[in-house]
């Protein structure tokens, strides 16, 4: 009870909380299995799909590094294998969200994101509700490590705290960018940089501006996203970057629907 009182705590002053262990190393192997089976489908693509997104990496001086088209997203892996479902309704990483969202708790979406070896991608400042207005900030992202999350390979990096200074501009010249607009500089010198073991997880507020750098190591860092909303919290029109995040409901995974208009339930 203390350990939750003090991570509930950290969760209103912080706006993230970073736990490590969550996974075993039986869970890690199964996930890396699968996720390597899927990336699989994408060898041979030369364009993005709805399933899988692709990034190109042409020109690089490095010759080292990955050159061509590389899988950087897998789309909704929880209904593609019963590893990420259960991994969404599991009480270990349930009862860490339950500290942010309370009783009702539903998976809005799911993904894998992958950082290739010697480029990976890099995302700048940014708050995740940016991209998908909701009629309340009860949202959450948790991001689970199936590799090793480092400095050199592109770890987190979150503003402590900035999940209280409201939604931020990210547009320009009347475009929506993904990015925070203006001066960082005050970010930059009060960021925290979260390396993590594999099966480390990480958790932020819809609100908390975060970033990462791209992957300068030898080896890939991948990651699962899972995001979890109160489904009193009503998508308002749509999204800004990609289908996966226009969805108005989800599936709920824990209590229930107090306004009885999801489409699926646990």
């Amino acid at each position: 009870m203390k350990l939750r009182e003090e991570r509930r705590s950290k969760w209103d002053e912080d706006g993230y909380l970073a736990i490590d262990h969550v996974l075993s190393e039986d869970d890690l192997i199964k996930l890396r299995s699968r996720f390597d089976d899927i990336s699989k489908q994408g060898e041979h693509l030369t364009e993005s799909t709805d399933r899988i997104k692709m990034t190109t990496f042409e020109s690089l001086s490095d010759p080292s590094a990955i050159q061509g088209n590389a899988v950087q997203i897998i789309a909704e892996p929880h209904e593609l294998c019963s590893e990420v479902m259960d991994l969404a309704r599991d009480p270990r990483i349930l009862d860490l969200v339950e500290i942010a969202l309370g009783p009702n708790i539903q998976l809005y979406y799911s993904m894998v994101f992958m950082k290739p070896p010697k480029k990976g991608n890099s995302a700048p400042w940014h708050q995740d509700f940016a991209f998908y207005a909701h009629t309340r900030a009860d949202l959450i992202h948790i991001q689970i490590y199936v590799d090793d999350s480092t400095i050199e390979n592109g770890c987190l990096r979150i503003a402590p705290g900035s999940q209280k200074l409201g939604l931020f501009n990210h547009f320009k010249d009347g475009v929506y960018t993904g990015e925070l607009q203006g001066d960082t500089s005050q970010y930059d010198e009060q960021e925290v940089i979260l390396p993590m073991k594999a099966g480390g997880m990480v958790m932020w507020h819809t609100m908390t501006l975060h970033r990462s750098y791209p992957n300068k190591s030898t080896k890939q860092r991948r990651a699962l996203v899972l995001a979890f909303k109160n489904p009193e919290a009503r998508l308002m029109g749509g999204a800004w970057n990609t289908l996966a995040e226009v969805r108005p409901v989800g599936l709920m995974v824990r209590g229930q629907d107090p306004t009885g208009q999801l489409l699926s339930s646990y």
